[in-house]
């Protein structure tokens, strides 16, 4: 990859989109995921869909800025749901 960034015109590449018609086998595909207020069935199914779609990770955090002990809290909520995935 060579520090190579590659960033989407606007948007994540639809959830049927395979990631090689979308970005060449040798790119990693990483999406960061604002898991802050969703449900955590909406969280799990948007993370299934991108995992579906070819994203080789996902992260779920907290945007910058928010409260820390509220968002960790949070990431241990979605925890047992999300473990299975990987």
């Amino acid at each position: 990859m060579g520090g190579e960034v590659v960033t989407p015109a606007a948007a994540q590449p639809p959830h049927a989109l395979p990631r090689q018609a979308w970005l060449s086998s040798d790119k990693l595909l990483v999406i960061y995921l604002d898991a802050s207020h969703a449900d955590i069935g909406h969280v799990t199914a948007t993370v299934q869909a991108h995992l579906a779609a070819g994203a080789d990770h996902v992260i779920a955090g907290a945007p910058l800025g928010a409260d820390f002990r509220t968002s960790i809290t949070r990431l241990e909520q979605l925890a047992p749901a999300l473990i299975p995935l990987t």
